[in-house]
């Protein structure tokens, strides 16, 4: 399987070292939702929010750290996110010689359940977790490598991507990731409970009020949460709040952390200042001009 995805590292090579990146390690390429990681040497926490995606090790390592779990994954392995969560990644194997390459692709829902329903086929492994690590097969590989030998030639991905990336999930449709997606069960749930709180952000949220939109008790709705996201609604909550706290102080020099502390919905900003300095080792002051990346 090494000898086969290697020209997948191929492309990402050529990509990455013809370009600066776009975002701290980072590069966006002109494929929507298609990025890639590079890096020469190992990292400290990268915190981000990782977006429902696909997110493939070429060379090199990573693992990353979801509320209590932990997973990593090696060449040839990639993470499914099927749920957006707030997670920690680091690079944990890179070098000059042989530097950490990644990608990630942010899935398309409705296409790949277009896809799953058009298979006729559905997982039935059980999945109960909104994030799991699977190895590439040699269908997935070869899609993959189709889709990214468009960036050889640019001019041609209007015409020819849609035509790609139906291939790509048709493959990704066989394996178990739809069932994170499909409109029912527990994983549907706690999704939309997250969307919940991504549009309701900052209002204060209550248990009682995530499950009524779930549609199930708060003991319930606790325990499946915490299944399918490692951590608990308000965990997940207080993460959310962090991160885009952190987004905030980093991108505006002339914010202050009390400003901030409110715009998240902290009505105290000691205590904002304790939390933040804990998540993130350092205090918001200190914290500026760094960047965080979720590949």
């Amino acid at each position: 399987m090494l000898a086969e995805f290697q020209p997948l590292v191929d492309i990402v090579d050529r990509y990455t070292l013809r370009r600066k990146p776009t975002d701290g390690l980072v590069y966006q390429t002109e494929i929507d939702h298609l990025a890639f990681m590079r890096t020469t040497e190992p990292t400290g926490p990268i915190h981000a929010v990782y977006d429902v995606s696909v997110c493939m090790t070429l060379r090199g390592a990573k693992d990353v750290t979801v509320g209590d779990v932990e997973l990593d994954y090696h060449p040839g392995d990639y993470l499914v996110v099927g749920i957006a969560v707030p997670a920690i990644g680091r690079v944990i194997e890179a070098s000059v010689q042989q530097p950490f390459i990644g990608l990630n692709l942010r899935l398309d829902r409705k296409m790949l359940l277009e896809m799953s329903s058009e298979t006729s086929t559905r997982a039935s492994s059980g999945v109960c977790t909104g994030l799991y690590v699977s190895k590439l097969d040699h269908h997935t590989t070869q899609a993959f490598g189709n889709l990214l030998a468009l960036l050889d030639t640019p001019e041609a991905i209007p015409a020819l991507y849609p035509l790609r990336a139906r291939e790509l999930y048709y493959w990704l449709a066989r394996t178990q990731l739809p069932q994170l997606l499909f409109p029912n069960g527990h994983i549907h749930q706690v999704a939309e409970v997250v969307r919940h709180m991504k549009t309701t952000f900052p209002q204060p949220v209550t248990v009682d009020d995530l499950a009524d939109v779930a549609g199930m008790s708060a003991s319930s709705l606790h325990s499946h949460f915490r299944d399918v996201t490692g951590m608990t609604p308000i965990q997940y909550y207080k993460r959310l709040r962090l991160l885009e706290a952190r987004r905030l102080i980093r991108g505006a020099e002339t914010v202050t952390a009390q400003e901030v502390a409110y715009r998240v919905g902290y009505e105290s900003p000691s205590q904002f200042s304790r939390e933040y300095t804990r998540a993130f080792g350092a205090t918001p002051a200190r914290d500026r001009g760094g960047v965080a990346v979720g590949v």
